[in-house]
């Protein structure tokens, strides 16, 4: 039996691959979902005596300590790696790194990008065999905003506000636009506690008429955008990918690592350095003044990330990692 347990950090939008894979786990096991803020959970957990335990945090470690997870010991713990830690607790991690290897070995850690694998194996320690790397599934088909007579055209950017998500590129990306054409808009859509200097930023730069700022735990925002990009300087996910192809949203990309997976430069997007402001912003009003471009970019990465990363794939190989046994074989569609 299988318990995921979601933490408060992780805003709403970075479950929704989790929640897809939880939902095609139902198909064929019995799966409890916990939202914890505290460490009481560890008693109901310990009482259902679970086969596997799957903790989705931002603070992961912390997490780990609520839950006492060290003290199991017929209990596996699959923790998502959804965030690298802050720079200080960094450096003394690698000071540490006997400890961090110390975890036990009914712990193990799964990354859901290349990046973190190498991070977390060759940087803080972990053992590789303590690691796993998989991607998330494509997400269910959604549609778009319709309307495109009765608004402007929008340049998307879906992300958390904080470091490492490459806020001043995407503002300078929004300043090339705004001076190029006024006719279109950039909305960034996230939380997180960089807000404020965003918005400073924004306003600093006389671009508030231009830019929006969405300040949103969910994707709604994504239903009526026209073209996305994706520019972080370190990734913990490809979601906002996923997002995008779920609503056949074309999407331009820095180069970060593993980013190829999803998306074929030229075909199914377009991948750019990451320094590369006007052509990313080149790029994106290219997308914004042919609509018949955009729609067929979007349309081809939708079908696309469903062919390579099916739900039912993707299911089959968690119940895998956390040794589920179907009693049926009814597979998962998707």
């Amino acid at each position: 039996m299988l318990a995921v347990v979601f933490f408060s950090d992780l805003p709403e939008w970075e479950r929704v691959g989790v929640r897809a894979l939880v939902s095609g786990l139902r198909e064929g096991h019995p799966v409890d979902v916990y939202e914890s803020t505290h460490g009481f959970l560890r008693h109901s957990l310990k009482e259902k005596e679970y086969s596997a335990v799957w903790v989705v945090a931002k603070d992961w470690s912390r997490a780990l300590a609520q839950l006492g997870a060290r003290g199991y010991d017929s209990t596996q713990f699959f923790v998502s790696l959804l965030d690298i830690p802050h720079e200080s607790k960094f450096l003394t991690s690698l000071l540490l790194r006997g400890q961090q290897r110390a975890y036990p070995r009914h712990i193990t850690f799964l990354t859901h990008v290349p990046m973190n694998t190498r991070f977390f194996s060759e940087l803080y320690g972990f053992l590789p065999d303590q690691l796993v790397e998989i991607l998330f599934p494509s997400l269910q088909r959604m549609a778009r905003s319709t309307q495109l007579q009765e608004r402007k055209r929008v340049v998307g950017s879906l992300t958390h506000f904080s470091e490492g998500n490459n806020l001043n590129y995407l503002v300078t990306v929004a300043h090339y636009l705004s001076q190029v054409s006024g006719d279109y808009s950039f909305r960034f859509v996230g939380q997180g506690p960089l807000y404020h200097h965003l918005w400073q930023m924004v306003h600093d730069l006389k671009l508030a008429k231009f830019v929006d700022i969405v300040e949103s735990p969910t994707l709604e925002p994504l239903n009526d955008v026209d073209v996305l990009i994706y520019a972080p300087l370190r990734n913990h996910h490809f979601l906002p990918i996923l997002a995008a192809a779920q609503r056949a949203i074309p999407v331009l990309s820095a180069d970060v690592p593993g980013v190829e997976r999803l998306l074929s430069d030229g075909k199914t997007g377009y991948i750019v350095g990451v320094h590369h402001v006007k052509t990313m912003g080149e790029l994106a009003l290219r997308f914004l003044q042919t609509p018949q471009l955009s729609d067929a970019m979007g349309e081809r990465l939708q079908e696309s990330v469903e062919r390579n990363f099916p739900l039912g794939e993707s299911v089959q190989k968690f119940e895998k990692i956390f040794g589920l046994h179907r009693e049926n074989q009814r597979q998962v569609v998707g």
